[in-house]
C-alpha cells in the first residue's frame, strides 16, 4: 500500500510539472515587430477618437445653422445678389439725374464765386474803417492837445454828435470860436463816415442773408472768416470772469445803435443776435453760463435804445468760437479778445 501511495504521489507531481512547463512554453515573448503593431493600433484608436469628435462638432454646427435659418429676415433687406440685373434708368430718369448733378456743380462754382465776393466786400469795408480810424485819431490828438481836464475829455468822448460836442465845448472850455468850429467840423466828419460805414455793412449783411437763404447755404456756428457784423455794432469786451458792462462800453453801444436804428426796419425779417463768448480757460459748463450772462446783459441796454425786443435773440457760445491766435499774439491778448459779446445779424426762420 505504501508503494501505491508513493507511485500515486509521484504521478501527481509529474502531472503538475508537466502543466507548469506547458504554461511557460505557451507564453509568447513580444518581439520588436509585435511592438510596432501595438503602436500602430494605438494610433488607429486615437484617430478614431478624433474623427468621432469631428463628427460631433459638425453635428453642432449643423444644428446651429438650423437655428439661424429660423431667424426671420426683413422683407426689405437687400443683398448683393439683389443688385444683379437692375434695369437701366429711363430717359426721363437719366435726364432728371443729370440735372441734379449739373445743379450741384453749378452751385459749387457759385459758392466759390460768392466767397470771393464776400472777401472783396470785407476788404472794401476794412478800407473805409481805416479811414474812419484815421479821422478818429486826428480828433483824439486834437482833444489831447487842447483839452487838459480829464472830466471834459470824457464828456467829449461820449458826445454822440457834433451838436452835443459844440454845447460841451461852449459850456466847459475857453476855446476860441475857430477852435470850437475845428472840433465840430472833425466830429461831424467822423460821425458821417462812421455812420456810412455801418449802414453800408448792414445792407451788405442783409443781401448776404437773403442770397444764402435762396441758395440753401447755412451759416456756420462760428462763422467769422468773412463776417461783416462787427462793422455794424462793435463787440463789448470784459475782464476775466466779468459780465457787467462798463459805462464806456455802454456808451459805445449806444453810439453804434443810434447810427443804424432808423434803418433796421428797411430789412424785414432780420434779427439782431447777441452772442456771449469766453476765453478757453474754465470748464465748458462754466463758460456756457458766463456766456449767457454776457449776452443777456446787453438786452436791456438795446431795448432802452428803442430796439424792438422781438427783433433781439441771444445765445451763449462759451469758448467754442475763439478768434484765431496769431503767431505774434501772447496768451493774455488772445484771452482778452475772446471775452466779449458779439452782435450778429440773422434772418427770422
Amino acid at each position: 500500500m505504501a508503494q501505491r501511495l508513493y507511485f500515486g504521489l509521484s504521478g501527481l507531481i509529474i502531472l503538475l510539472a508537466f502543466l507548469v512547463v506547458s504554461s511557460c512554453g505557451s507564453k509568447k515573448v513580444e518581439t520588436p515587430k509585435d511592438a510596432k503593431v501595438s503602436e500602430k493600433a494605438k494610433v488607429i484608436e486615437k484617430a478614431k477618437v478624433i474623427e468621432k469628435a469631428k463628427v460631433i462638432e459638425k453635428a453642432k454646427v449643423i444644428e446651429k445653422a438650423k437655428v439661424i435659418e429660423k431667424v426671420e429676415i426683413p422683407k426689405d433687406a437687400l443683398f448683393i445678389d439683389d443688385f444683379q440685373g437692375i434695369p437701366k434708368l429711363s430717359s426721363d430718369q437719366a435726364n432728371a439725374n443729370q440735372k441734379i448733378i449739373d445743379n450741384y456743380y453749378k452751385k459749387k462754382v457759385l459758392i466759390a464765386e460768392i466767397k470771393k465776393k464776400d472777401v472783396a466786400e470785407k476788404i472794401e469795408l476794412e478800407a473805409k474803417k481805416a479811414e474812419v480810424e484815421a479821422i478818429q485819431q486826428e480828433f483824439t490828438q486834437l482833444v489831447e492837445e487842447k483839452i487838459k481836464d480829464e472830466k471834459i475829455r470824457d464828456m467829449i468822448a461820449n458826445a454822440k454828435d457834433a451838436d452835443e460836442l459844440e454845447k460841451i465845448l461852449r459850456e466847459n472850455t475857453n476855446l476860441s470860436e475857430a477852435e470850437i468850429q475845428d472840433f465840430v467840423k472833425k466830429k461831424a466828419l467822423l460821425v458821417k463816415k462812421d455812420k456810412t460805414l455801418r449802414l453800408d455793412a448792414l445792407g451788405k449783411i442783409y443781401a448776404r442773408l437773403i442770397r444764402n437763404k435762396n441758395l440753401g447755404v447755412e451759416t456756420a456756428f462760428c462763422d467769422a472768416a468773412s463776417s461783416l457784423d462787427n462793422f455794424v455794432i462793435s463787440p463789448i469786451y470784459y475782464e476775466t470772469d466779468v459780465y457787467s458792462i462798463e459805462k464806456k462800453s455802454a456808451n459805445r453801444l449806444f453810439e453804434n445803435v443810434d447810427k443804424i436804428i432808423d434803418s433796421v426796419d428797411a430789412y424785414p425779417g432780420m434779427l439782431l443776435q447777441t452772442e456771449g463768448n469766453c476765453d478757453v480757460r474754465g470748464s465748458n459748463v462754466y463758460n456756457k453760463n458766463l456766456g449767457d450772462y454776457r449776452w443777456t446783459g446787453t438786452v436791456p441796454l438795446l431795448v432802452s435804445m428803442q430796439f424792438d425786443r422781438d427783433r433781439i435773440r441771444g445765445i451763449s457760445k462759451g469758448e467754442e468760437c475763439s478768434i484765431e491766435k496769431s503767431a505774434s499774439m501772447d496768451d493774455n491778448t488772445w484771452w482778452s479778445k475772446n471775452r466779449r459779446t458779439d452782435f450778429t445779424w440773422v434772418l427770422n426762420n
